[in-house]
């Protein structure tokens, strides 16, 4: 499970523990330098808070990206991104400006010491307690025509289904209840959910039967969330790194069955899904049987796996003749 470690936690896995948050860049480089840093590991890319000018004067001889930011920085100081060869397939390392160091499991690591708990279908979810329950809650701006237009095919087929969407601003929700309503469909069957704590929302995603992955850019961390409450997600396989996390995260999983290769490949399987419910309630079990075995949340596999491609390229670093 992703989710936001505890401060205590962080600091006592690692034997030397530094808060820059209030020193200035060239500080932090000094630091790095006389800790005699051999990896350093960016874990910001171009994201908010990053810090990405501490890299620019190489303070450690070899530096990294891992996973915040989903493709190449084009930054000169970052000498590998570590991926799959999922979310970056063979051929695709070209369009890189770094190398590429690869994870033999899925991009994304996994807390397998989270607890989990599950939520019935009641207020304050207000799902209807037999319906189908088909859900998206990602990001409103990862919501994209091509595939929404497939979700309400999917509940044209059938009456009990409903569609559960992360609520947004209220205009979002309008709009996309007009959209529904254009496509023949109740607006009344998009319920949204609420913000709420992460504990609670982990809690509350067992209540879904499927999730949807959304096009172009999909789902990370909330892919990672559902899978491990149990729920399978149906993904459409994406034309770059940010568009096939899911497609990682489903093979890690077990589900390689759930990844499509095309907008209408996904909505014909969406059907299929909707139509055996059956099918989706055995999804479900296998999750919930492996969860403590599943290479996804496999959290000391991973970790041997990070050690192994760490030392992997900073031994090709060490025979660059750079």
């Amino acid at each position: 499970m992703t989710v936001a470690l505890r401060p205590q936690r962080i600091r006592v896995a690692f034997d030397r523990w530094r808060d820059v948050r209030d020193v200035a860049d060239a500080e932090v480089a000094r630091m790095i330098r006389d800790d005699g840093i051999d990896i350093l590991v960016d874990r910001h890319g171009y994201t908010l808070g990053d810090r990405l000018s501490i890299l620019a004067s190489r303070p450690a001889p070899v530096q990294v990206h891992y996973m915040s930011f989903p493709g190449t920085l084009g930054y000169d100081a970052i000498d590998s991104v570590i991926a799959d060869g999922e979310v970056i397939p063979p051929g695709d390392e070209a369009f890189s400006t770094s190398a590429y160091g690869a994870c033999r499991v899925a991009i994304t690591v996994n807390d397998s010491r989270v607890g989990f708990r599950r939520r019935r279908r009641a207020p304050p979810n207000s799902l209807p307690e037999d319906a189908l329950v088909l859900a998206c809650l990602n990001q409103s701006h990862k919501l994209r025509r091509p595939l929404f237009a497939a979700w309400l095919s999917a509940l044209r087929v059938r009456d009990d289904v409903v569609l559960w969407l992360l609520a947004g601003h209220p205009r979002m929700q309008q709009n996309l209840r007009a959209e529904a309503e254009r496509a023949g469909v109740d607006p009344g069957r998009l319920i949204f959910a609420r913000p709420v704590a992460q504990d609670a929302h982990i809690a509350r995603l067992a209540c879904a039967d499927l999730a949807l992955d959304t096009l172009p850019y999909g789902a990370h961390t909330t892919g990672c969330d559902g899978l491990w409450a149990g729920v399978p997600m149906l993904t459409c396989r994406g034309a770059t790194f940010a568009g096939r996390v899911g497609a990682s995260l489903l093979n890690a999983a077990g589900l390689p069955e759930l990844i499509t290769d095309s907008p209408e490949a996904y909505a014909a399987r969406l059907l299929d899904l909707v139509s055996a419910p059956q099918r989706l309630r055995e999804y479900g079990d296998y999750l919930n049987r492996t969860r403590g075995t599943n290479p996804l949340f496999d959290t000391a596999g991973f970790t041997r796996d990070w050690r192994r491609c760490c030392f992997a390229i900073y031994d090709a670093a060490a025979r660059s003749p750079g």
